[in-house]
C-alpha cells in the first residue's frame, strides 16, 4: 500500500509522514486494514497450554519446581465474545515471569513437562518464538540510537526480504502513529550517560519494535510496572486497542493490577506462591468462583484484586486449599472441556501456519530471512553511529589519550642516551601498554549495555552472532582500538625523542601499539561475555591485565623467573607488546648510548643498541615473533569472543537483570544516641521517639538544628518556592523544565494530616 515512487529521491520518515495513502487507514468501526501480504506473523493465533510441571534441573535428576498444573488458554477461538487479553497474576516468587518465558519459548534451562498448541497444533518453542512478540520487563534499547533510526533497525532486518524498503518505512512510521511517539520520533532513545526519553516512551517504543511484524500472539512482562499512573494507562489503551480490535492474543503478567488494567483483561490465570494455579478463566467467572469458595468479597472491591490478596496474605494449608477449590470447581471444567473442544476441531491455522511441533520457520516466509549483507550493514551504521554519538566512548577513548599521550611526552621530553635516558625509554614504553590496557577495561561497562541489546536481539531472531560479531570487530574496534593509538605516534614518539633513524620505526612502533590494543579490548570482549555482571568482569578483567604486566618482562626479567612461573610470560600480549617496542627502539650497531659498568670511578662506556638490548636481557632477533605471536593472542581472544557469545546467545535462561540495581544506603548515624537505648534489643521506632536523640521542631516552620554530626532531623518541615529550572547556564538559557511550582511538606503546615506528600504527572 505504498507508492513506489515516495523514496525514490531517499525521501525521509517525514515525508512519508505526510504522504497520502503511505499506510492503510481503519475501516469502519474497529475494523484494522489487514497488513501487506507476506507479514512475518499470525494474524489470529490461539495458544493454549497444559503445563504439568516445570523444574530446575535435569531430567534425571530434578530440581526445584518452579511450576505445577498449570493450564490454560487465549485466543478468539476460545472467548469469541471477549477480548483475548490474559493476565498472568500472583504473588512475588510465584513463578509468573517464569511460566511466561515458558509459554512464549525462551526458557532454555530446566525441564518442561506437557503440551503446548498454537492454533490447535502442538508447538516447539521455536515455532511460538516465531510466531509472536516478547517485550520483556526491562527495556533494553540502544540509547544512542533515534526512535525511528531503532524502528527502521528491525523494520528492515525483521520483515521479509520480499517487502521493499519503501513498504517498511511505511510499517515503521504506521506503528509510530499507533503508539504515540511522533512528538519523539526524532529524539534519542537515552541511557544511563545520554539523556533521552521518559520511562513510558521506552515501554511504548519497546512494544512497537514487536508490533513490526504484525504477530498475532504478544507477550509483555510487567509492562506497566515502574510507570507512572498516564504511561501506564497509555500502554494499557494500546495493549487494548490490540487485542479487541486486531484481535491479537496477548499475555502479560501483572505484578500489582491496576483498576484500568483489570478492566481490560478478557481472561485472568492466577497463581499461588507455590506456582500452582488458584483461577484460570474468564474475568466475569471469578466471582462466582469466589463465592463458591465460602469467601466474602467487599461490595466495592473487584474480585480479582480481592482473589489476589487472598493469595498472597494466604498460609500454605489455605494455598492448598484455594488450589484445591479450583480443581473441583465448574470452572476449571469448563477450561478443560473447551480446552479439549478446540484441539479436537484442530482449529485453523493463518495461512502461513502448518505443523508448529518441529519449529522452522513457519511464520517467516522462506526468503524472509535477511543475507549476512544485510544484517552486517545496519549493524555497522548503528556501531559507527553509537562510536559517534557516545559522550563516554569519545571522552575514554580519544580525549583521555590525547591528554595522556601529550602529557607523557611531556614528562619524559627529550630523553637522553645515558643510563638515565635509557631507563626512562623503557618505563615510557611500558606505561603507554599499561594505559591502553586500562582503558579497555574502563569501557566494560558500556561494552556490557551492548552484550545485553544483543542477547535479546538474538533471541528475537533479528539477526545471527556472525554478522553482529564481524560488525563489532570492524566498526567498534577499529575506530575506537586503532585510532586512539596514533597520538602515541604523533605526539609522545616526537616529543621523547625516540628513535628517527629509521622511518620503518614509527611505523612498526604504531602497529604494535594497534595489535596490543586490539588484544587488550577483545580480552576485555570475551571476559564481558562469560562474566554474569560488571563487578565480576571488571575484577577479573583488571586481574588478568595487573598480572600479564607484572609478568611484561619490565618489572621482572623472564630470565630470572622459576620455570613453574615463567610460562606465565609467554601468556601475556604486554610480555610481547613491551620485548618488541624495546627491539623496535634499540636494535641497531649505531654507536650512541653509554651504559654504566657499576664500577666506581669507572667512565660509562660507549655502546650500540643492539649492546643495550643484551645487556637488559633482549633478544633483536625475536623482533618477527612478537609481532606474531601477538597478532596470534588477539585471534585467540577474538576466538574466545566469538565462542561465549554463540554460547550464551544459545543456551541462555532469561531472568530479570540485577546488574544494574545500584544504589546507595542510609546509614543513621548513632554518635549521639544513648548507648543504653538498645541494650534490651530496642526498635527503630524507640529510636524516633528518644529524648535527645535528634533535634525537634520548635515554633512556625523554624527547625531546631541537630546536633553536629546528626544524621538528621526527627521533625523536618521543607517548603519551596521553585520560579523556574531550564537547562544551560546563568546567561544563556536553555529548555525550560520546571516552571512556578510552590509547595510544602512537614507537621509545621498540616499539623493533622500525615506529612506525605506526592508528586504526580504526566
Amino acid at each position: 500500500h505504498v507508492d513506489s515512487q515516495l523514496f525514490a529521491h531517499g525521501g525521509s520518515y517525514s515525508e512519508l509522514r505526510d504522504a497520502k495513502g503511505v499506510v492503510g487507514k481503519t475501516q469502519g468501526q474497529g475494523e484494522a486494514h489487514p497488513p501487506p501480504s507476506g507479514s512475518a506473523g499470525l494474524s489470529r493465533a490461539n495458544l493454549s497450554w497444559r503445563v504439568h510441571s516445570y523444574h530446575l534441573g535435569s531430567r534425571r535428576a530434578a530440581g526445584k519446581v518452579i511450576l505445577s498444573g498449570v493450564h490454560g488458554c487465549v485466543g478468539r477461538a476460545f472467548d469469541a465474545d471477549r477480548s483475548p487479553l490474559l493476565g498472568l497474576m500472583g504473588p512475588s516468587g510465584a513463578g509468573k515471569t517464569t511460566l511466561l518465558d515458558v509459554l512464549a519459548g525462551r526458557l532454555k534451562r530446566g525441564v518442561v513437562q506437557g503440551d503446548i498448541r498454537l492454533n490447535g497444533a502442538r508447538a516447539a518453542p521455536d515455532a511460538v518464538r516465531r510466531a509472536s512478540g516478547y517485550v520483556p520487563q526491562e527495556d533494553v534499547l540502544p540509547g544512542t540510537a533515534t526512535v525511528w533510526e531503532h524502528l527502521l533497525f528491525h523494520a528492515v532486518l525483521r520483515m521479509p526480504r520480499a517487502r521493499t524498503l519503501e513498504e517498511k518505512k511505511a510499517r515503521a512510521w504506521q506503528v509510530v502513529l499507533q503508539l504515540g511517539l511522533q512528538k519523539v520520533v526524532d529524539s534519542l532513545i537515552g541511557d544511563e550517560f545520554v539523556r533521552g526519553l521518559s520511562g513510558g516512551e521506552k515501554r511504548r517504543l519497546s512494544i512497537g519494535v514487536e508490533l513490526l511484524m504484525c504477530p498475532g500472539l504478544m507477550f509483555l512482562d510487567e509492562p506497566t510496572t515502574g510507570l507512572d499512573s498516564s504511561n501506564a494507562a497509555k500502554v494499557v489503551d494500546i495493549l487494548a486497542e490490540l487485542s479487541h480490535e486486531a484481535g491479537m492474543s496477548v499475555v502479560l503478567s501483572i505484578h500489582q493490577p491496576r483498576p484500568d488494567v483489570l478492566r481490560t483483561l478478557g481472561r485472568v490465570l492466577l497463581l499461588s506462591s507455590t506456582g500452582q494455579m488458584v483461577f484460570s478463566g474468564p474475568c466475569e467467572a471469578l466471582e462466582a468462583h469466589v463465592a463458591g469458595l465460602g469467601y466474602e468479597r467487599p461490595p466495592k472491591v473487584n474480585a480479582v484484586d480481592f482473589l489476589l490478596d487472598v493469595v498472597i496474605k494466604a498460609g500454605k494449608e489455605e494455598a492448598e486449599a484455594l488450589v484445591s477449590g479450583f480443581r473441583k470447581s465448574e470452572a476449571f471444567s469448563r477450561e478443560e472441556d473447551a480446552m479439549d473442544t478446540a484441539h479436537a476441531s484442530r482449529m485453523a491455522p493463518s495461512p502461513r501456519g502448518g505443523d508448529y511441533s518441529k519449529g522452522g520457520r513457519q511464520c517467516r516466509s522462506a526468503s524472509g530471512l535477511p543475507r549476512f549483507g544485510t544484517e552486517f550493514r545496519m549493524l555497522s551504521l548503528r556501531l559507527l553511529r553509537n562510536t559517534w554519538r557516545h559522550p563516554m566512548l569519545v571522552l575514554l577513548n580519544f580525549v583521555a589519550t590525547a591528554v595522556a599521550a601529550l602529557c607523557l611526552g611531556a614528562i619524559y621530553f627529550d630523553l637522553g642516551s645515558d643510563m638515565a635516558g635509557i631507563q626512562n625509554r623503557f618505563g615510557c614504553l611500558f606505561f603507554i601498554l599499561l594505559f591502553q590496557s586500562v582503558m579497555s577495561l574502563s569501557s566494560l561497562p558500556i561494552w556490557r549495555e551492548q552484550y545485553r541489546l544483543f542477547l535479546q536481539e538474538r533471541d528475537d531472531g533479528v539477526y545471527k552472532t556472525l554478522s553482529y560479531f564481524v560488525a563489532v570487530a570492524l566498526f567498534d574496534l577499529v575506530p575506537l582500538r586503532m585510532l586512539p593509538p596514533s597520538f602515541f605516534a604523533f605526539f609522545t614518539y616526537w616529543m621523547a625523542g625516540f628513535r628517527t633513524d629509521y622511518v620503518s620505526s614509527i611505523g612498526y612502533f604504531l602497529l604494535i601499539l594497534v595489535l596490543s590494543n586490539v588484544a587488550a579490548a577483545l580480552l576485555c570482549v570475551a571476559v564481558g561475555v562469560a562474566s554474569p555482571s560488571n563487578r565480576v568482569a571488571i575484577v577479573v578483567a583488571s586481574a588478568l591485565v595487573l598480572l600479564w604486566g607484572l609478568f611484561g618482562s619490565f618489572m621482572v626479567s623472564p630470565a630470572s623467573l622459576p620455570p613453574y612461573l615463567s610460562w606465565i610470560s609467554y601468556t601475556s600480549y604486554i610480555h610481547y607488546a613491551f620485548e618488541a617496542l624495546v627491539v623496535n627502539e634499540f636494535a641497531g650497531d649505531d654507536v650512541g648510548y653509554l651504559l654504566t659498568t657499576g664500577v666506581p670511578d669507572t667512565p660509562p662506556m660507549q655502546v650500540t643498541g643492539t649492546r643495550v638490548l643484551t645487556f637488559f636481557s633482549y633478544d633483536p632477533d625475536w623482533f618477527a615473533l612478537d609481532l606474531g605471536m601477538l597478532g596470534v593472542l588477539a585471534a585467540v581472544f577474538g576466538c574466545l569472543s566469538y565462542a561465549f557469545l554463540a554460547i550464551k546467545s544459545c543456551s541462555r535462561l532469561r531472568v530479570s537483570s540485577s546488574s544494574r540495581s545500584s544504589g546507595t544506603s542510609t546509614v543513621l548515624d548513632l554518635r549521639h544516641v544513648d548507648s543504653q537505648l538498645f541494650a534490651h534489643g530496642g526498635s527503630y521506632s524507640e529510636l524516633r521517639d528518644a529524648k535527645g536523640v535528634v533535634g525537634k521542631t520548635q515554633g512556625q516552620g523554624e527547625a531546631h538544628p541537630p546536633p553536629s554530626g546528626s544524621a538528621g532531623l526527627s521533625r523536618a518541615n521543607l517548603s519551596w518556592r521553585v520560579h523556574s529550572y531550564h537547562l544551560g547556564s546563568r546567561r544563556a538559557a536553555g529548555k525550560v523544565i520546571l516552571s512556578g511550582v510552590h509547595g510544602c511538606v512537614g507537621r509545621a503546615f498540616d499539623a493533622d494530616r500525615s506529612p506525605l506528600l506526592g508528586l504526580m504527572g504526566p
